[in-house]
């Protein structure tokens, strides 16, 4: 059974922080194939449900960081704007 709980993170289509549902794409049916799966909002998901019903394109921004806690941090901001970090950071 697929985890149905949403996780917080950055939409692959609008690209905005939100709950995301990892959505298995077109081939769900018929086998898996990772390469079309993808993390969407609610709102997305259901686009890309309908988007595939009316076999229309949908698109997925691919090379976009979700899930950012996973990846070193590159900037720090405090009350007087951006503070550097040291390439140990």
């Amino acid at each position: 059974m697929p985890d149905t709980q949403p996780r917080e993170g950055r939409c692959q289509h609008c690209q905005q922080i939100r709950p995301l549902f990892r959505h298995e794409g077109e081939l769900q049916f018929w086998g898996y194939n990772p390469g079309d799966a993808a993390w969407l909002c609610a709102r997305d998901y259901s686009a890309r449900e309908t988007a595939i019903e009316n076999d229309q394109p949908f698109h997925i921004e691919t090379g976009l960081i979700v899930f950012p806690e996973h990846e070193p941090r590159t900037q720090a901001f405090g009350p007087d704007g951006e503070i550097p970090l040291s390439p140990s950071a």
